[in-house]
């Protein structure tokens, strides 16, 4: 019976602890429902449930091929499972040039966005040579469009400052704001949440 209780007292003190990080995250993002935030094993994980929870849900929405874009610089944790994805004839991709310094043009992204669109991304701070996107400026685009918008904010977060409504999706992890390894999180806002599936 003791070691019963002993074990409920633990998971006690663990969902606490989690909770408490949850909301230290949600602060550290400037949003207003920690719910709205999953824990995962690191960034990797994060991009790759935002990228297949769209992609997913659009299918499951009768989108037969929907549409992505994606920066050319970004993480390969984006870029790879969404070159697999349109070899598998799953999504139409298009990856967005950058100027010569590395930076995502907002008329670029406005042109490259057809009705079939779904999902943009582009994250915060490229993690190779340190160019700051206007993520803002392409989460603006994105909502008049009726798009999607997910940002990977690994090397910019807590750094940079960003308007968190400016953005649907945003990916994180703990190992670059000196927390543990192996532990990343994804924002998914209100209703994108609830399409999200475990991969």
């Amino acid at each position: 019976m003791t070691s019963t209780r002993n074990r409920d007292i633990a998971r006690e003190r663990l969902a606490a602890r989690i909770a408490n990080a949850r909301q230290q995250v949600a602060t550290l993002l400037g949003i207003d429902d920690a719910r709205d935030l999953v824990f995962t094993s690191g960034a990797t994980e994060a991009n790759n449930l935002a990228i297949r929870g769209v992609i997913d849900a659009a299918r499951r929405d009768g989108r037969a091929k929907p549409h992505v874009l994606a920066s050319a610089i970004e993480h390969s944790s984006i870029l790879a499972p969404l070159r697999r994805a349109a070899a598998r004839g799953e999504i139409d991709f298009n990856e967005i040039e950058v100027r010569d310094e590395g930076i995502v043009r907002v008329g670029c992204v406005e042109r490259r966005i057809r009705p079939e669109t779904v999902l943009v991304s582009v994250q915060g701070a490229n993690n190779e040579i340190g160019t700051i996107q206007p993520i803002e400026a392409i989460g603006d685009l994105c909502a008049a469009r009726g798009v999607l918008f997910h940002t990977d904010l690994c090397q910019s977060l807590g750094k940079v400052p960003f308007d968190p409504s400016k953005y649907d999706l945003a990916s994180m992890s703990a190992h670059k704001l000196y927390g543990p390894t192996g532990v990343g999180a994804l924002y998914a806002r209100g209703p994108v949440f609830a399409w999200l599936e475990p991969q």
